[in-house]
């Protein structure tokens, strides 16, 4: 019975599939870089709580933005006021760090404690608050929305095993991921049908900080697609979201972990042992032991 081999991770065969523009820099890359696993963070705003909003056009305007991803989270109850101000101060925590996920794996991506609202449009608020009042997470009164870039959210089609969100996140090594504070568009209360706005909320920043916010998750973006895609990004060039000067640097960080990944298996296969290797040592063995002049014991006698 032919023994089946486990998908590869990589798509090159060798250093000459890398487009010619890239090779030098990709192994120069590789001698001269270790590989960064934590998520890009220049500095973080914590979110500022707002005056209510009772009016629902106002509401509703705030969910109309067609290029914004909306998700909710529960905070429970009436909401503990605890929570949600460690929510706009750090961000919404939607990964256990590595170390915990071998305990306790519930917590793995934004998906695992979000409920995915949609893309922003002028009916949305409307037709979410059936949800948002009668939210089913522990009966919830204090609803935290995130709202984040859609161009930026990665397509699930590069890659069954990408987390779509990763380009928001931010890393403690203590704590797990948690998605970016100016991320939090703010906090829906359903007993006053009201919302609470977060000043700080990315699209309200100075343009600096926007655009320094954006490198990040873009870098993010970068990060993840080379570590999960199996699609070169020449073949999806038409929906990334970077110009050209990004996209040759996306190329090269996915070049890059596609030869760092085909050295990898070259090195394992050359260091391990096949079953064919075991059976001949074994055999050789058994034949050493049969020239030998060992006996049985009973035979000794």
């Amino acid at each position: 019975m032919p023994r089946v081999e486990p998908e590869r991770n990589y798509r090159i065969e060798s250093e000459e599939n890398i487009p010619e523009k890239y090779r030098e820099e990709v192994k120069r890359r590789m001698r001269e870089t270790t590989n960064d696993t934590e998520f890009c963070a220049t500095s973080i705003t914590s979110g500022k709580r707002g005056e209510p909003i009772s009016d629902v056009d106002t509401i509703k305007k705030i969910f109309s933005d067609s290029q914004n991803w909306y998700l909710g989270h529960g905070t429970g109850g009436n909401g503990d006021e605890t929570v949600i101000e460690s929510i706009l101060k750090m961000g919404l925590k939607c990964k256990n760090s590595e170390e915990s996920l071998m305990y306790d794996d519930n917590l793995r991506n934004l998906d695992s404690t979000t409920v995915n609202l949609g893309q922003g449009n002028a009916s949305l608020f409307e037709y979410s608050q059936e949800n948002l009042n009668h939210w089913v997470h522990k009966e919830s009164k204090q609803i935290v929305i995130i709202s984040l870039p859609e161009r930026y959210v990665l397509d699930k089609h590069f890659s069954m095993f990408m987390d779509p969100y990763e380009a928001f996140y931010v890393e403690s090594e203590e704590q797990g991921f948690f998605t970016r504070p100016e991320f939090v568009r703010g906090v829906y209360d359903a007993n006053t049908r009201s919302f609470i706005p977060n000043e700080n909320y990315y699209q309200n920043l100075e343009q600096e900080q926007q655009n320094q916010l954006l490198e990040d998750v873009k870098k993010n973006y970068m990060r993840s697609f080379a570590e999960y895609s199996k699609v070169p990004p020449s073949e999806v060039r038409e929906i990334l979201p970077f110009n050209e000067s990004e996209f040759e640097e996306l190329s090269m960080e996915w070049y890059q972990k596609q030869l760092e990944r085909l050295q990898y298996e070259k090195e394992k296969g050359e260091n391990t042992i096949t079953f064919d290797a075991i059976r001949d040592a074994i055999d050789a063995e058994r034949e050493a032991v049969n020239n030998s002049n060992w006996l049985p014991e009973e035979e000794w006698e």
